[in-house]
């Protein structure tokens, strides 16, 4: 089992133990927390409007390297996106 698998299964036994009437929104509000504690960020697959100017104001001009550009577009796009 992969690692963010397992904290996965790990956040959804935690989050409601009971074997009926199940409480889903608290599971995945605490799949959620454990991905975040963990680092990762669900998102759209197509950014949105807001993700994209929070790329585009991202980028400063001077950057270092394209990759430190591309990073700090892609942390803001992330930022803006998260679920």
């Amino acid at each position: 089992m992969s690692k963010i698998r397992g904290r996965i299964a790990s956040a959804i036994k935690a989050a409601d133990w009971r074997l009926f009437l199940e409480d889903y929104g608290k599971q995945a509000e605490a799949v959620l927390l454990a991905l975040r504690k963990s680092g990762y960020a669900v998102v759209p697959v197509e950014p949105s409007k807001e993700m994209l100017r929070a790329g585009s104001k991202a980028l400063e001009y001077g950057e270092a390297t394209k990759s430190d550009a591309i990073t700090a577009i892609y942390k803001a796009m992330v930022k803006e996106g998260k679920a």
